[in-house]
């Protein structure tokens, strides 16, 4: 991929909102998603809730996240920290994501293991 930009977050973000299972959770429309472009050598993406209660960053990692494919992926796997936000669950990646990120690896064929 050439050069990650805010756009192309976004754009991923609205296609992944079309599909289910994202399109029933009633997921923030774009303009409540701050979407920012990191040179994260840790992770390959983050999501934080602002303290409004209504705003959320997406950020995805230029230096890890270099093919189309993986910021759809990625862009997802934050879609389900967005989701989690939204019913109260606090467990990150605990048993609550973990049910939420099987529906979305069922729909979309990516392996659970590696979402």
């Amino acid at each position: 991929m050439q050069h990650l930009t805010p756009e192309m977050l976004e754009s991923a973000y609205r296609l992944l909102n079309t599909t289910l299972p994202f399109r029933r959770w009633g997921l923030p429309h774009p303009d409540k998603v701050n979407f920012i472009v990191s040179m994260h050598r840790d992770r390959h993406a983050h999501h934080r809730a602002y303290m409004d209660g209504e705003t959320h960053e997406v950020a995805v990692s230029a230096a890890k996240v270099k093919t189309p494919e993986l910021l759809v992926q990625c862009m997802a796997h934050e879609m389900v920290h967005i989701r989690q936000d939204q019913l109260h669950m606090r467990d990150n990646h605990g048993r609550g994501f973990q049910s939420l990120a099987k529906l979305v690896c069922r729909r979309h064929g990516w392996d659970l293991a590696s979402f």
